[in-house]
């Protein structure tokens, strides 16, 4: 359920309003695998600086542990104070204050208080809707997990080479195509990788021939122990990064680009500890010989010198490790 709304007339010492304070902070706390909190019973002080003290501070210790869900280019986690300015919090904290004098005409709680320095509560500070107001949004902004200790699972690979004596170059490319779509997938692999090479060689006596390598290795990505408190749903991103000596190309065209997170799949919201994501380099598209899904040409390969060699080679890998965004389903938000 969402929390009740701050409003004029709001029963701030029910326990039904106070616990959904106490379950926003237990659930976050389960999730990240730390210690279960006890909702508030009858005869707890909840008029105590400690009870709303220890509230505070848990959210700005544990708040830097949730990913910052505001940014859309990276995976970061929450400062203190970008989690501030996510939740609408105060740059320099919890409002607090010492004196309230409500309007008798229009009072408003959010104005009508003469505000103090910021920060966790203290002796003598009125327990008012500002701090049930700025925890509410505190929890709230606290939605996301994320975890880059996965590793590959399974997979397969593929590979091929294909040269042929004086042959005209795009027969030899037609021949390595073929070739490659003749094979079988080989169990093995741990990493998401498509390279493509052609080169041209030229003796010294002008015998001329092309030489052609295409490779593929698949793979699964696997995340266990993650907590069954709450319903998740997990996105599953992949860093790719040059291979090699191979200049770096998305020979998939895919969208990727080098150093920078590319979405691999999204997970269904579920309450489970393990989840596996689909797997890339194998099966349709990714099926294709990357020599033709570059695709790479002869027109692109230089004619070499006598006695040299002049290639063109083009690579891509994802590393094998992956980085995992879990978005939680809690049941304390704002509504």
């Amino acid at each position: 359920m969402a929390f009740t709304p701050i409003i004029d007339g709001t029963d701030w010492q029910a326990l039904s309003f106070l616990n959904q304070l106490r379950s926003a902070m237990d659930e976050r706390s389960r999730i990240l695998g730390e210690s279960a909190y006890a909702p508030t019973a009858e005869g707890d002080d909840i008029q105590s600086v400690e009870y709303w003290y220890s509230i505070q501070a848990w959210l700005e210790v544990n708040c830097t542990q949730f990913v910052n869900h505001t940014l859309t280019a990276s995976v970061t986690k929450f400062t203190l104070a970008t989690w501030r300015e996510a939740a609408g919090i105060e740059a320099s904290g919890f409002r607090r204050a010492q004196v309230w004098n409500p309007d008798p005409v229009a009072p408003d709680w959010e104005v009508d208080p003469t505000y103090l320095s910021n920060g966790k509560m203290e002796e003598g500070d009125i327990i008012g809707p500002w701090i049930f107001d700025d925890l509410q949004a505190g929890f709230d902004a606290l939605r996301w997990t994320t975890d880059d200790s996965s590793s590959a699972y399974g997979g397969s690979y593929k590979n091929m080479v294909r040269s042929q004596n004086k042959a005209a170059c795009n027969t030899d490319r037609t021949n390595a195509i073929n070739q490659w779509n003749g094979m079988s997938w080989t169990s093995g692999g741990g990493y998401y990788l498509a390279t493509a090479r052609g080169n041209k060689y030229k003796s010294i006596i002008n015998d001329d021939y092309t030489f052609w390598y295409a490779a593929r290795f698949s793979s699964q990505w696997v995340q266990s122990g993650i907590s069954t408190y709450r319903p998740h749903e997990a996105l599953v991103y992949l860093k790719p990064k040059q291979y090699g000596v191979h200049i770096f190309t998305d020979i998939d065209h895919l969208g990727m680009i080098e150093g920078s997170l590319w979405l691999l799949d999204t997970l269904a919201e579920a309450t489970t500890a393990a989840r596996i994501s689909r797997e890339i380099g194998k099966g349709g598209y990714f099926e294709d010989c990357p020599i033709e899904a570059s695709p790479l040409t002869c027109a692109e390969i230089p004619d070499p010198a006598p006695r040299e060699s002049s290639d063109v080679k083009e690579g891509i890998e994802c590393t094998n490790q992956s980085w995992w965004i879990f978005k939680w389903n809690f049941v304390n938000v704002k509504p």
